[in-house]
C-alpha cells in the first residue's frame, strides 16, 4: 500500500475492505481501489477480475463515494492478464469438448459495464508499465495521472487477438484512428511523456509524487458540489457522442437544475462572504 495512503486511512470515515488480490480503501469521500498482487506483477487473473467487478459494484453503490481511483501495488501497474488462464486454458477446454468459445463470457462485455455503472468522477493513477488489459481497464476513467516510469504496451496482435475492454471505442476518440492503430499494429512500449504528448494520459509526475498528486486531485473533486459535478461529468460523455444543437438543449437543462439547488446557492453566499462553501448534495 503506498505510504500515502496509509498516513490517510482512519480519518473521517475511513474504511479498508478486505479482498485477496486488491485493496479497497474509502476515505475522505473518494475510494482507492489498488490492484495488489505486485509479486505476480499485478496479473489481472479470474479471481482479481472478480473481486475487482465487486469493488466497482460496491463504489459505484455507496453515496459516501465521491471520486473512485485506481492504481497498482508495487513498481508495475498491471502486465496484464494471465495468458494461462486466460487464453491456454480455455484453447484446452475447446479442443477436449468442455467450452463453446463463442457462448463464453468476456472481461469486456461484464467488466465495462460494471465499470461504467460507477458514473462518479474517476482517476487511474499509473504507477508503472500497463500492458493490455492493463491499460485498456485504464480508458473509461476520467482522468489518467502516470508515474515518469510508467510505460503503456498493447500487445494484442502479438497474441492474435484484437483489441478489447473498449479499447476501440476509447483509443480513437483519445488519440486519433492512425495513432491507434499504430499502437496496436506494432505493439511498441509508450513512454510516460509520449503517452501525455499524444493523449493517452492527462499528466506524468515523478514516481514519488505520484499518489500525493492523484490524492490531491481526489480531494478536490470529492470536496465539490456532488450533484454539479456529477451532471457535469454525464453532459460532457453526452456532449461527445451529441449533435451541437441536442447539446445546446441538454447542457441548458443541466444548468437550469443546478441552478435550483442548495448547493448552487451556498456557493454563490460563500464566494461573495469570501469564505469555503459547505455543499451537502441538496
Amino acid at each position: 500500500m503506498p505510504k500515502a495512503l496509509q498516513v490517510r486511512l482512519n480519518h473521517d470515515w475511513g474504511d479498508v475492505m478486505k479482498y485477496e488480490t486488491i485493496l479497497l480503501e474509502k476515505n475522505n469521500g473518494f475510494a482507492t481501489i489498488t490492484l495488489n498482487q505486485p509479486e505476480k506483477l499485478n496479473l489481472i487473473t479470474n479471481k482479481m477480475f472478480g473481486e475487482l467487478l465487486e469493488a466497482f459494484s460496491d463504489v459505484g453503490g455507496d453515496d459516501r463515494v465521491k471520486v473512485a481511483v485506481l492504481t497498482g501495488a508495487g513498481d508495475i501497474f498491471s502486465g496484464g492478464v494471465d495468458l494461462r488462464e486466460h487464453f491456454l486454458d480455455p484453447i484446452d477446454k475447446v479442443k477436449s469438448g468442455e467450452l463453446n468459445m463463442a457462448l463464453a463470457q468476456s472481461f469486456s462485455e461484464v467488466g465495462l459495464p460494471a465499470l461504467l455503472n460507477i458514473k462518479k468522477p474517476m482517476i487511474a493513477a499509473i504507477n508503472g508499465a500497463a500492458v493490455g488489459l492493463g491499460f485498456t481497464l485504464c480508458l473509461p476513467f476520467d482522468i489518467r495521472i502516470a508515474s515518469e516510469n510508467a510505460r503503456v504496451i498493447l500487445p494484442f496482435l502479438r497474441v492474435g487477438i484484437a483489441p478489447e475492454f473498449g479499447s476501440t471505442y476509447f483509443l480513437p476518440r483519445l488519440i486519433g484512428v492512425s495513432k491507434s492503430l499504430e499502437l496496436l499494429y506494432t505493439g511498441r512500449p509508450v513512454d510516460a511523456q509520449e503517452a501525455k504528448e499524444i493523449g493517452l494520459v492527462n499528466m506524468v509526475v515523478p514516481a514519488d509524487r505520484l499518489t500525493e498528486v492523484t490524492l490531491e486531485i481526489a480531494e478536490t473533486i470529492a470536496r465539490g458540489p456532488p450533484i454539479a459535478t456529477r451532471l457535469t461529468r454525464e453532459a460532457i460523455y453526452q456532449g461527445a457522442k451529441l449533435d451541437i444543437e441536442t447539446s445546446l438543449r441538454s447542457e441548458h437543462f443541466t444548468y437550469n437544475l443546478c441552478r435550483q439547488t442548495e448547493d448552487h446557492e451556498e456557493a454563490v453566499r460563500a464566494f461573495l462572504e469570501k469564505r469555503s462553501p459547505v455543499f451537502r448534495g441538496k
